[in-house]
């Protein structure tokens, strides 16, 4: 520190640093540029963990999620296996460091959710979620009306579950936000609309009352439609 002062006095000699602090970030550095270095203990628990991962990523059919509780039987195996080292992470951090590392690995995964994830999976799975999510919706629904005191905290998760396991729907994620979000929105059915239904015959007439209103100068808002 004396030298990198004495060096160039006008950069770096107003600088406060503490010196511990400094070792310890030099150390860290001087770790990670070393060539040859053994791997940190803690660091190959996370690569094994990560390996274990990513096996059970590759294996899923598009648009399956990991199975609840999967990192977390994946982590207390790995410390099972390793009980002299130390991991020193949360479970929580490593669910979040494994997502993560998957991603930068497999960039094709990133993204590949909602409208672009479903673009890519047959009628079937599309009808499939669609069941679920809808079912699940009207459970959550039901509940909340006989009970509108008594919602417990994992109540939606258990239904969730339920409704799942009556279905043998598995292979989809189901963000309980966005089964409260439906509830808000008040939209308890939701049903992709096929290029054969029998809605789209309303196309003509619509477009054609639409423009003959434009032609004559009216105002096209919904309030309008509405009247």
């Amino acid at each position: 520190l004396d030298e990198a002062r004495a060096e160039d006095p006008g950069r770096y000699g107003p600088v406060e640093m503490d010196p511990g602090w400094l070792s310890r970030r030099l150390g860290k550095e001087h770790k990670k540029r070393r060539p040859g270095a053994a791997p940190h203990k803690g660091r190959a628990l996370h690569d094994e963990m990560y390996r274990r991962y990513s096996a059970v990523r590759r294996g899923l059919p598009p648009g399956a999620k990991v199975p609840p509780g999967c990192i977390e039987a994946i982590v207390e195996a790995v410390r099972a296996e390793n009980p002299l080292v130390d991991l020193g992470s949360k479970v929580v951090s490593v669910k979040t460091m494994l997502n993560l590392r998957y991603a930068r690995e497999f960039p094709e995964s990133k993204g590949a959710t909602g409208q672009k994830l479903m673009s890519t999976w047959d009628p079937e799975a599309r009808r499939r979620r669609e069941r679920l999510y809808n079912e699940i919706t009207l459970r959550y629904k039901r509940f909340k009306d006989a009970n509108p005191k008594r919602i417990q905290e994992d109540t939606l998760g258990r239904i969730i579950r339920e409704t799942m396991d009556d279905l043998d729907i598995h292979e989809f994620e189901v963000v309980p936000g966005s089964i409260r979000g439906r509830l808000k929105r008040k939209s308890l059915h939701v049903q992709k609309l096929g290029g054969t239904d029998r809605y789209h015959e309303l196309d003509g007439p619509l477009v054609a009352t639409l423009n003959g209103w434009l032609a004559k100068g009216m105002s096209v808002t919904r309030a309008d439609g509405l009247n």
